[in-house]
């Protein structure tokens, strides 16, 4: 957004900005990021156990799907006139 600044564009006016993992520094930016939340505990908690279990001998799930939200806010939010 910094860089959208100094090229003169306007966020979210010009250019619409989503970031990912929404950490902290979501909210402290300005305009605040609009980000992807993921269930870190939970990915961390899983990661753990499948660790677990492959000391134990058994096999790494192939793939695995995680419920993530999409956190609107002022990066891709225009103003209504």
């Amino acid at each position: 957004m910094s860089a959208a600044r100094q090229a003169g564009l306007t966020v979210p006016g010009d250019l619409m900005v989503v970031g990912f993992d929404n950490t902290d520094n979501a909210i402290m930016t300005t305009p605040t990021l609009t980000t992807v939340n993921q269930p870190r505990y939970r990915m961390g908690y899983t990661a753990c156990n499948i660790l677990l279990e492959r000391m134990k001998g058994a096999a790494a799930p192939q793939s695995m799907t995680m419920k993530t939200e999409l956190v609107v806010r002022e990066s891709t939010t225009r103003s209504r006139a």
